[in-house]
């Protein structure tokens, strides 16, 4: 049994190829939540999960960002980018592995409030 955070000792096909949509899709319709930030690793789109962000990240997508980099609400990261190791050497997430998730939906994608987080601690400064 894994005690930690399953980012932790597995990433990738392990833990996480996207199996979280359907789940944050429901997480979404059941809060109310309009359109999301949201650094997903996968290969379907979340819009065909009705998933609509005002932020995206994926790397395997073209273009691989869209939107402006969140600073306020809440924020969506998929457990293989949380870990980084598909960065090549960046690791744009480090910051948020200090940080205790508020909620993690599907198993697989990590719910930050970026709001409870100090700006100087936000996205590595």
């Amino acid at each position: 049994m894994v005690r930690s955070p399953g980012y932790t000792v597995l990433a990738d096909s392990d833990l996480d190829w996207g199996e979280g949509l359907v789940a944050l899709h429901d997480y979404m319709a059941q809060r109310g939540l309009g359109p999301i930030a949201l650094s997903y690793h996968g290969s379907a789109s979340p819009a065909l999960f009705g998933i609509r962000c005002s932020w995206f990240e994926d790397i395997s997508f073209e273009p691989p960002v869209v939107g402006v980099r969140p600073e306020h609400g809440l924020f969506f990261v998929s457990a293989t980018n949380l870990t980084g190791v598909y960065r090549g050497g960046d690791d744009p997430y480090r910051w948020l592995r200090a940080q205790k998730p508020i909620d993690v939906v599907g198993g697989t994608i990590y719910v930050y409030d970026l709001d409870a987080i100090p700006p100087e601690e936000r996205w590595g400064r």
